[in-house]
This record gives C-alpha cells, sequence and structure tokens, in this order.
C-alpha cells in the first residue's frame, strides 16, 4: 500500500494546478460576454463624462497692504487673521444675502486659504460656467468690506505722515518768505550799521581828543617859555634896581625907578597865572584829556565787540535758516518717502476661472470605465464557466 501511494499523488497536484492553457480557453469561449460586458461599461461611463455638467474653480487672490520696510512687509493684518475674518464673518453674511429666501443650503460656496510666507490670501469657490456672473458678484461682496476696512486703516497710518509732510511744508514756506526772513536780517544789519557808525563816531572822537591833547603839549611848551622869559626879565629888573636905586636924584628919575617896580610886578603876577597854567590848570586839562581818551578808547572796543557780536547773529541767524530749510526739507523727503512704502490692500482679479475643470478628465474616465468593464467581464467569464461545470457534474451525478 506504501508503494502506491507516491504513484497517485501526481495526478492529485495535476488537478490542483492552474493551467493557462484551460484559463485562456475559457475567456476565449466567454469573450462575447467579456466584450459586451467592457462596452456597457464604457457605454456608462462615455454617458456619466459627456453628460455631466463640467465645474471650474473661480480664485480671487486678495494682496494685504501695509508697508514695506528694511525687514520685510509689515501688513496691516496678518494672512492668518484675514483668513479666519473671511471664513467667521465676511463669507457667511455674503452667502446669506446672495441666496434666495427660505433656502437652507446655499447653491454658492467660497473657502478662504492663507499663502503661508506671502501677503496673499486665496478666496476660491467651485462652479460651473454659468456660475462665473453669481460667484464674482459672490467674491466681490466678500472681499469689498475687508478691502475698504484695511485701505481705511492704511489712510489713516498714512494721514500722520501725510501731516508731518503738510507742517514741514508750512515751516518750509515761511522759511522762503523773504518777508518774514528778511525782517530779522534787516533789523540785524540795521544794528550793524547804527553800531558801526557809533564805532565812526567813537574813532573821530579819539581823533579829536589826541589832537586836544596835541595842542595841549604845544600850549604846555609855549607857556614854558613865557615862564622862562618872564623869569629872565624878573632877573633883569631884579639887577637893575640896585642902581637905580642910586640915581634917584629927580624927578625923571624917580618915575623910571617906579616904572621898574611896577614892571615888576606885572613881571611877577604873569610870571605866578603862567606858572599856574603851566603846573596846575595844563595839568587838570590833560588829565582830563587823558581819562577821555580812555574812555573813549574803551567804548571803541566795547562797540567793535558789539559789531562782531552782531555780525556773529546776522551769520548764525543765516546759518540756523539755511540748516532749517535743510532740516525741513529731509523731513518732507522722509513723511513722503514712508507714504510711497504703503500699499492698499487689492484684489488680483475676481473670481478668475481655472484652464482645466474640476475633477476627472473625460478620456480618463472613459479610461476606467474600459478597465472596469474588462475586469467585470473576466469575471462574469469565469463565474458563468464556473455555473456551467457545476451543473455538468450535478446532471453527471443525477444520470
Amino acid at each position: 500500500m506504501n508503494s502506491q501511494q507516491p504513484e497517485n499523488n501526481p495526478p492529485a497536484c495535476a488537478d490542483d494546478e492552474i493551467d493557462l492553457v484551460d484559463l485562456f480557453l475559457v475567456l476565449w469561449r466567454r469573450k462575447v460576454m467579456i466584450v459586451l460586458c467592457t462596452l456597457a461599461c464604457l457605454l456608462v461611463g462615455g454617458l456619466y463624462a459627456f453628460t455631466q455638467t463640467q465645474t471650474f474653480r473661480y480664485v480671487t487672490a486678495l494682496e494685504i497692504g501695509g508697508s514695506d520696510t528694511q525687514s520685510g512687509k509689515t501688513l496691516v493684518e496678518s494672512t492668518d487673521i484675514v483668513k479666519i475674518k473671511l471664513d467667521e464673518v465676511y463669507i457667511p453674511r455674503a452667502v446669506r444675502q446672495l441666496s434666495p429666501e427660505g433656502s437652507d443650503t446655499p447653491r454658492l460656496k467660497a473657502e478662504a486659504k492663507a499663502q503661508k510666507g506671502s501677503d496673499i490670501v486665496l478666496l476660491s469657490s467651485v462652479g460651473a460656467v454659468e456660475d462665473e456672473g453669481p460667484l464674482e458678484k459672490l467674491h466681490t461682496k466678500i472681499t469689498a468690506p475687508l478691502i475698504e476696512n484695511h485701505n481705511r486703516m492704511i489712510t489713516a497710518a498714512m494721514q500722520e505722515y501725510k501731516l508731518s509732510a503738510e507742517r514741514a511744508k508750512l515751516v518750509l514756506h515761511e522759511l522762503n518768505d523773504p518777508d518774514i526772513y528778511l525782517f530779522d536780517e534787516q533789523v540785524l544789519k540795521g544794528d550793524i550799521d547804527m553800531a558801526k557808525a557809533r564805532l565812526d563816531e567813537l574813532e573821530n572822537e579819539k581823533e579829536l581828543l589826541k589832537a586836544q591833547k596835541k595842542r595841549l603839549l604845544t600850549t604846555q611848551a609855549i607857556l614854558k617859555q613865557q615862564v622862562e622869559k618872564t623869569e629872565k626879565q624878573l632877573k633883569a629888573a631884579y639887577a637893575n634896581i640896585p642902581e637905580a636905586t642910586t640915581e634917584v636924584t629927580d624927578e625923571p628919575k624917580a618915575l623910571t625907578f617906579l616904572m621898574l617896580n611896577s614892571q615888576i610886578e606885572q613881571n611877577e603876577r604873569r610870571l605866578s597865572d603862567l606858572q599856574e597854567r603851566l603846573q596846575v590848570k595844563t595839568e587838570d586839562e590833560k588829565q582830563i584829556y587823558a581819562n577821555k581818551l580812555a574812555s573813549n578808547l574803551n567804548d571803541i572796543e566795547l562797540q567793535k565787540a558789539k559789531v562782531t557780536e552782531l555780525q556773529s547773529k546776522l551769520s548764525k541767524l543765516r546759518a540756523e535758516r539755511k540748516s532749517e530749510i535743510s532740516k525741513q526739507q529731509n523731513a518732507i523727503a522722509d513723511a513722503e518717502s514712508k507714504m510711497e512704502l504703503y500699499e492698499y490692500t487689492k484684489t488680483l482679479g475676481i473670481a478668475q476661472r481655472a484652464l482645466a475643470p474640476e475633477g476627472p478628465r473625460k478620456a480618463l474616465i472613459l479610461a476606467l470605465s474600459g478597465v472596469l468593464g474588462l475586469m467585470g467581464g473576466i469575471f462574469l467569464a469565469f463565474g458563468a464557466e464556473f455555473m456551467t461545470k457545476v451543473r455538468r457534474q450535478q446532471a453527471e451525478i443525477e444520470g
């Protein structure tokens, strides 16, 4: 028994193996069924592909406004906040406003998506070609209040720089107005001219004092000569007194003696007056002129300092005006440049339709239908073959 058991095993294994030739023969016998099933699926897929309504994605790109800086663009609101506002406020409100009364399910929908690392927020909807107008209206109704709110905030931020520029322009106009800035200059110029005229007067007074002092010195020299001459005359008169005294013998000589005494008295009084003038009055006048000259020189130095100070004030006034003009010009340029850095929130096209429709293409639908039909036909072919064998075996058993 043991030797016969191996001989019976090969047929059993052969029955369990799949014969590719038999499979091909089964498919060939059922080729009509396979073809019909494939054609039926292709027909159904074709009807679906060519009868369905094509839908497209409609996109509105929102560029969020703000100010460009060296570190990047400072947005008036972040894209995440804008997305939340669109999803929670603006989209539901616009959809309700455009939905027919009594409709619980809105036909038109929209969704927002923030582009990370950029200033773009995408607003998208899906609809047919005939929905382009309503979707454009929907997107406009969603984005309009957001853009208005953003631009109002940006305008308020720009208004501060605009006011700064206007103030600087007003100050600059005043600085360049000759009726204003020339008035202060003319006042200082008038003060300078008056100070210079006073300085000229003091210079003339100095020269006059020097001339008077010089004349006083000349007077002193003359007085010295007169004193010396009078002293000589007195000396000579004193020398003649003894001789005149001894010769007084008659009336004429006595008269001469009296005249000599009178002359001596006159010369003594004159000498006294000359010495007083020379030693007292001229010295006093000389001191007075010296004091006047010293005071004059002091006044001259003070007046020169005053002229220098006034000229310095005039130069400082002009320099300050020039510096202030430059400062205001820089302030205007800075404010205007900062205003130019601002950009308003805007849409880059409203509800722009995509080039390709949504969903699978017709060719793909037909291909999938053909594959499914072929697989279904093969499955039906093997099922039919299996049922045929079952009925055949059942018939043999019953026969």
